[in-house]
């Protein structure tokens, strides 16, 4: 591309002081550091002087006719540079705007993958994986989307997984004031144990919660397609659609 450059250059220099008069042009360095030429040596600094270079016109020393033969030839070789040099721009620029184009298409791929969420969808109602990060352990879950549930709930066996042992006994099960084991109602009326716990984060699809108090339950039973509940503790936190065509939480801004 440089050379190239140079080479338009030179003979653009050339060919713009070819007439009938012979000439001659300079070339010196400004006090900027640029690189100048003239064909008036009165214009050139004093301080410029001793580092000029005298650039003769090329064809001084040949007949007019073979003179003008050279000139024709080298305007040909100018325009084929010329041609050459805006061919090579386009490429370039089709080259940066294929770039643009892929890294577009990326940024938007990547911004509908963190815009939905897969879920499964049987019987009305709506199954969520659920990471639940706690200590130095993660666990993927499947817990039901429940805007009646006020708080997240995990069965035990969860919990387990999170290294939490919340055991038979009635050590640590959250407790009313008279020391009492606190129980959680659930749909039906039946009463089940329940223990209180901070989890480090808990995350569905793109949407995350740090330090997040979440609800242990004891859950006794056939294994079960759900391992808790997704409340309104957490959904309550972020703008979403459902699309029960598709499977989908669809997340808002």
């Amino acid at each position: 591309m440089n050379n190239l450059f140079l080479s338009l250059l030179w003979l653009v220099l050339f060919l713009s002081l070819a007439s009938d008069t012979r000439s001659e042009f300079y070339e010196y360095v400004d006090e900027n550091g640029v690189k100048t030429f003239t064909d008036n040596p009165g214009i050139i600094p004093e301080s410029k002087i001793e580092g000029i270079q005298v650039h003769k016109e090329p064809y001084d020393d040949l007949p007019e006719e073979e003179r003008q033969e050279k000139i024709k030839a080298d305007q040909a070789i100018l325009k084929e540079l010329m041609e050459k040099r805006e061919a090579e721009r386009q490429r370039y620029d089709r080259i940066r705007r294929t770039r643009e184009f892929s890294e577009e298409v990326s940024n938007r791929k990547k911004k509908l993958a963190n815009s939905k969420t897969p879920v499964v969808i049987r019987n009305n109602q709506i199954l969520v994986p659920v990471t639940i990060g706690y200590q130095n352990k993660t666990v993927q879950s499947t817990l039901l989307l429940d805007t009646g549930a006020t708080i997240t709930v995990i069965h035990d066996n969860v919990a387990g997984q999170l290294g939490i042992n919340s055991g038979n006994d009635d050590d640590g099960y959250e407790r009313n004031a008279d020391g009492k084991i606190a129980y959680a109602q659930v749909a039906g009326g039946g009463l089940v144990r329940t223990q209180n716990l901070e989890v480090k984060f808990i995350k569905v699809g793109p949407k995350i919660l740090q330090q997040h108090s979440i609800c242990v339950m004891t859950y006794k039973g056939s294994s079960a397609s759900m391992q808790g509940l997704l409340g309104l503790d957490f959904l309550k936190h972020f703008k979403y659609d459902i699309d029960y065509k598709n499977s989908f939480i669809i997340w808002k801004e």
